[in-house]
C-alpha cells in the first residue's frame, strides 16, 4: 500500500500519509490523536515505529502519522524503516481481512 512522506515545519519531522488508513492507526481511543515521545506499551503500531533506527516521537491520527527523528539521523535510512513497518502492518492486515471468520470493518 503507498505511503507518502510530506515535509513539516520542523526538519526532524515527516507526515506520513496512507493511501488507505491502517485499522491499528485507530487506537482505542476512538480515533483521537496518539503522541509518543517513547515506544508506548499499549499502541503497538506506535511501538513499531519506534523499532526504526533514528525514530525519537510518533503522532498517530486516524488518517495519518508522523515520525520524528534524531537530529543526527538520515532520512532516507528513517523514512526506509517507516515504509517497511507500514508494509508490514498492511499486509498483516489484507490477510486477517482474508481469513475465514474475519470482523469486517472491525
Amino acid at each position: 500500500m503507498p505511503l507518502t512522506f510530506t515535509p513539516t515545519p520542523n526538519p526532524n519531522a515527516l507526515k506520513c500519509v496512507p493511501a488507505s488508513p491502517l485499522r491499528a492507526m485507530q487506537g482505542e481511543t476512538q480515533g483521537a490523536p496518539r503522541s509518543y515521545a517513547a515506544a508506548p506499551a499499549d499502541d503497538v503500531f506506535a511501538r513499531a515505529l519506534f523499532g526504526v533506527a533514528g525514530v525519537s516521537n510518533v503522532l498517530v491520527t486516524p488518517a495519518w502519522f508522523t515520525v520524528g527523528k534524531d537530529a543526527k539521523a538520515d532520512w532516507k535510512a528513517v523514512k526506509a524503516g517507516v515504509g517497511e513497518v507500514f508494509e508490514q502492518w498492511s499486509q498483516r492486515e489484507a490477510q486477517a481481512e482474508a481469513e475465514p471468520g474475519a470482523q469486517r470493518g472491525a
